[in-house]
This record gives C-alpha cells, structure tokens and sequence, in this order.
C-alpha cells in the first residue's frame, strides 16, 4: 500500500504554515519532512515505470498497481507545486529547498512520458499482454521478438521497441553462435538458427561468417540423417512394391520428397 503523502496534502501543509504568524519550527519541521517523503516517493514511483517501461512492459508502467494509480496527475501536480501560488514559491525558497542539493522534483519531460504510457498501452494493449506473459513464462526469444516486432510497426516513434529488439536479437546471436560448440546439437537446431540468420532484417550485428559455419555444421548432419530416412523409406518401398500396393508407394513418395525438402540430399549425396 502506498503511504507517500499525496500532493495536495503537501500543499495544503505548506500554505498552513505560510499563514503562521508565528513560526513554529517543529511544525515547520514536519512540514519539509512531508515534502522530502512525497517528492522521493513520486521520484522512485518514476524510476519503476521508467524500468518497466524499458523492459517493454508498458501495462505495468502506465498503472502501477495499487501504488500510484494516478502517478501521471501526481507527478504534473508535484513538477507545478513549487511556482503554483506565490505564497508556496515563497515558503519553497525560505523553507523547503535550501539544502544545497535541489530536491529531485518530476520534470515536464517525465510528465509527458508517463501520460503517454496510458496512452500506448490502452492503443497496443493485446500487443503487451501477450509481450508480458511472453516475457514471464520464459518462452523463446524468438516469440517475444515477434511480438516486439509486431509493437515497433503500431508504434513506429518510440525508440524504446527498437532497443528492445536490439537487445533480445543480440541475446538470439550469443545462443546461435554458442551451437557451434556443441557436440550434441540437433539438426532442427541448426537449421532454426540459418533459417533465422538467412530470413531476419536483424537490428542487432550479426558476426562475420557465423551463417556460413552454421552452415557447414548442418551439412554433415543433414547428410546423415537424410542417409537414415531414406533406408527406412527404401525398404518400405521394396515392400509396398512387393504387394504392388499403389497407395503406399504414392504415401512413400511423397516421405521421399519431404526428406530431401527437409535436408537437401539426395540418397547418392555424400
């Protein structure tokens, strides 16, 4: 539960003492304490939608949850409050802002950036639900590229998508170029990660050469398990041959189509 003073009660604190005639320093006291708590807690407020937001997670950003649902009103009061009322800016100058370090107040940039979260997220809502359970369930980087990629063309303005991307395709790159040390890579895997490498218009850079040695790693592979098929699918032509039983031998010859679709050799190929 959120137990940050709300503008308006600091406000209303600063004009009860401004009308003092007579200053009472441990109200007065209590009074800056109350501007440091909601100032710092509109401030870390700020920085965790500004983190989920750069994590792509903009529902969470545009809402926070039960801490600051109006975060955007509160942090546009807050960057007002100092020069809303001459008698606030004078109690500010004598009374609040006198430490030496400025307090961290939200900036009219921060301001426009948080409203439009509610804005981006009521618009590409489906969009970000499924990048949020994508991103929680740990489902391959592939999929929440997809969904990034599909975000960044209805909000083509906002950097943050293409960074986003950015990071993930570089995280894809690392995990393409770590299978060609594996010694018990699959074939599939291969060739998910040339056909990814040969199809993508990545954003992130892609190493010199790492195609073509994913290339040449698959090769042997494809090879052998071309080699395997097509003696499994031999006999069983030899036999459907034998029963001269057409619709087998058409089955067969569409597997056999499907294995050189799938690996690119032919039974003679080494």
């Amino acid at each position: 539960m959120n137990t940050t003073p709300s503008v308006r009660s600091v406000r209303e604190a600063i004009i009860d003492q401004a009308r003092q005639t007579h200053r009472d320093e441990v109200a007065m006291d209590s009074m800056r304490t109350k501007v440091v708590a909601c100032v710092h807690g509109v401030r870390r407020a700020i920085d965790r939608s500004s983190d989920f937001a750069a994590r792509g997670l903009i529902s969470e950003a545009a809402a926070l949850g039960e801490d600051f649902p109006d975060l955007a009103r509160q942090a546009d009061a807050l960057c007002s409050l100092p020069n809303s009322d001459p008698a606030i800016a004078r109690m500010w100058t004598e009374q609040i802002d006198v430490q030496g370090v400025a307090l961290p107040l939200p900036t009219r940039a921060e301001v426009d950036t948080l409203a439009s979260y509610a804005a981006r997220a009521s618009r590409n809502q489906i969009l970000l639900d499924a990048l949020r359970v994508s991103a929680l369930r740990g489902e391959p980087l592939n999929a929440r590229l997809r969904i990034l990629r599909r975000l960044r063309g209805a909000d083509e303005r906002n950097r943050m998508w293409l960074d986003q991307i950015e990071v993930l395709e570089q995280e894809w790159i690392k995990r393409i170029a770590e299978l060609r040390h594996r010694s018990d890579v699959s074939r599939e895997e291969l060739d998910e990660a040339l056909e990814a490498l040969q199809a993508n218009d990545w954003i992130a850079s892609v190493p010199r050469g790492l195609k073509e040695e994913i290339l040449a790693k698959v090769k042997p592979l494809r090879a052998d398990e071309a080699a395997e098929r097509y003696q499994v699918l031999a006999a069983a032509v030899h036999d459907a041959a034998g029963r001269m039983d057409r619709s087998a031998l058409i089955r067969f010859e569409g597997e056999w189509a499907q294995v050189y679709h799938e690996t690119g050799h032919m039974p003679d190929e080494g």
